[in-house]
C-alpha cells in the first residue's frame, strides 16, 4: 500500500494552499505554482507553452497545460484569469509594454502573469511580473509575525507591489474575487473547447478563446 501510494503521489503536482487565499481559488493556485515552477527552469524572460495537444512542430506529448495539469481547457482559462492578463497578439501585448501597464488589467488590478499569442509563430508565451510574484512567496515563506499567511493587509485588500513605477499612481490588488476578470476574458469562453487535430485548428481556436 506505501509503495503503491508513493508510486502514485511521486509524480504528483504538489498543492500548496497557502496560495488560495492570494490568487483566488485552488486551481488558480496550482496554475501558479507550477508556472513558477516552469519559470524556474526556463531561461530568458518569457516561456512558450501550447494550451493543448496539437501537431505544432515544438508541440511535445504530454508537455501542453491541459495534459501537465488535468484541467480542461476551460478550468484553464479560469485559472489563469484570476492571476494573469491574456493578449491576442504580440502587437496588444507591445502596446501595454510601451505604456508601462503590461501586467495591469482594465479594472486597474496588478496580475502575477501575462501571456500574448504570437500569430506567426503560432506559440503563446507566458511572462512573469517577478516584483508582485516574488512578494507573493515572501509573504508566505517570511508570515508576518501575527502568525498569518499571505500578504499584509490594508483597509482595501490592496497591496503595493514594491518599486512598481505603475504602483506608484495606481492602487495594486490581488485576485481574490470571483468577479476578478482579464483585459482579455470579457469574451466569455465556449462551454465546449474541441480537442486540437492540427495546426491550423489551433490557430483557429486560440483566436475563438480570445474572442476575435
Amino acid at each position: 500500500m506505501r509503495n503503491r501510494a508513493n508510486a502514485v503521489y511521486s509524480n504528483s503536482i504538489p498543492y500548496v494552499k497557502a496560495l488560495r487565499s492570494i490568487c483566488g481559488s485552488v486551481t488558480a493556485a496550482i496554475l501558479f505554482q507550477q508556472l513558477d515552477f516552469r519559470w524556474s527552469q526556463a531561461s530568458g524572460e518569457e516561456l512558450y507553452k501550447f494550451l493543448e495537444p496539437c501537431d505544432h512542430p515544438k508541440c511535445k506529448p504530454g508537455d501542453d497545460w491541459c495534459s501537465e495539469l488535468g484541467f480542461s481547457a476551460e478550468e484553464f482559462l479560469s485559472a489563469f484569469a484570476k492571476i494573469g492578463v491574456r493578449y491576442s497578439s504580440k502587437t496588444s501585448w507591445q502596446k501595454a509594454v510601451q505604456d508601462g501597464v503590461e501586467f495591469m488589467r482594465e479594472n486597474m488590478t496588478e496580475a502575477f502573469y501575462c501571456s500574448y499569442f504570437d500569430r506567426n509563430l503560432g506559440l503563446t508565451f507566458y511572462r512573469r511580473n517577478h516584483p508582485l510574484a516574488d512578494a507573493a512567496m515572501n509573504s508566505i515563506t517570511h508570515p508576518p509575525e501575527t502568525g498569518k499567511v499571505g500578504l499584509p493587509e490594508t483597509d482595501n485588500a490592496g497591496f503595493q507591489k514594491p518599486g512598481s513605477t505603475v504602483s506608484r499612481n495606481r492602487e495594486s490588488r490581488f485576485a481574490n474575487k470571483e468577479a476578478d476578470i482579464t483585459q482579455d476574458t470579457t469574451h466569455r469562453v465556449r462551454t465546449k473547447t474541441k480537442k486540437f487535430t492540427n495546426y491550423t485548428d489551433e490557430r483557429e481556436q486560440i483566436a475563438r478563446l480570445y474572442g476575435e
